[in-house]
């Protein structure tokens, strides 16, 4: 029995391998495409590159510089001198007799200089010798100029500057000599400067004294600029403004704080440059007190 079923397996299997035959037959005429492809070989001859055309298929080798900080240097740059002419200016020379000469002659009259003042413009050689109504009307002009634009100045400089007690009349007196009152004023002023002068160098002198001691002080003075104005202050209220003159001699032409304290002075002679002159002085009064602060 045995023997028979391994016959019949056999038999079976021959069939089915026939048939798997069959059907790869008819598939492959079927798809042409699908069947194995042979390529014919093809032998491509060999190529010799000469040694002398390596060099530009070889890559190069780059060696980038290493950089320190620390030995890091900038290039240098030679920058050509350059030599520069040269000017010699002339030295200049101070004419120390003129500036006395032309300071002596304004304060005769009772000019004296101020801030508001420029010294090249007080200094001014036009003014030597020249009379006492050439200077008034010099003086005038110049803080009367520009709608009174020095004047201006120096009223906001006498009303920063001014001591206290006197703020009040001060004020007064500026309204008043706006408003042409000017002769009300000089009365006044004549007492504020010799209060102020007092105040000043601390000093309880009065009158010729007073001045005496004021002119002594000069010499002390580093500022040449304040030398010129003390001196100027000091010459105009010795010789001129604080002048003792005999009330039986004949008026000075300039006004006096004697005659016009002591109701000796004739107020018909007062003028609007009179008050102008001792708004001056007071001023030059205002820049020794800067100075000596």
């Amino acid at each position: 029995m045995k023997r028979v079923k391994l016959t019949e397996l056999n038999i079976l299997k021959q069939r089915l391998n026939s048939q798997l035959n069959v059907q790869h037959v008819i598939s492959s005429k079927l798809n042409p495409l699908k069947s194995k492809l042979i390529m014919p070989k093809t032998n491509f001859p060999k190529m010799i590159i000469p040694k002398s055309a390596l060099p530009v298929f070889q890559s190069r080798k780059i060696e980038m510089p290493k950089y320190s900080i620390s030995n890091f240097s900038a290039p240098l740059y030679k920058i050509p001198k350059i030599v520069m002419p040269r000017v010699t200016f002339p030295k200049l020379k101070i004419d120390y007799e003129r500036i006395e000469t032309i300071t002596n002659d304004n304060s005769n009259y009772g000019w004296t200089l101020t801030r508001e003042i420029s010294i090249f413009e007080y200094l001014n050689d036009e003014l030597l010798n020249s009379t006492l109504e050439e200077k008034d009307d010099y003086f005038y002009n110049y803080y009367s100029k520009n709608d009174w634009q020095h004047y201006h100045l120096m009223k906001e400089s006498l009303i920063e500057s001014v001591d206290a007690k006197w703020l009040d009349l001060m004020n007064d007196c500026f309204d008043s000599f706006e408003q042409d009152k000017y002769k009300m004023v000089i009365p006044i002023l004549f007492s504020i400067i010799e209060g102020e002068s007092a105040f000043i160098y601390r000093t309880d002198m009065i009158g010729g004294r007073l001045i005496t001691f004021m002119k002594s002080q000069v010499s002390t003075e580093q500022d040449q600029f304040t030398k010129i104005a003390i001196y100027s202050l000091t010459n105009c209220m010795k010789k001129q403004l604080f002048r003792i003159h005999d009330f039986n001699k004949k008026r000075k032409p300039v006004i006096n704080r004697n005659w016009v304290s002591h109701g000796r002075d004739d107020p018909k002679h007062w003028q609007k440059v009179d008050a102008l002159r001792l708004f001056n002085v007071l001023s030059t009064l205002q820049l020794v007190k800067e100075y000596k602060d």
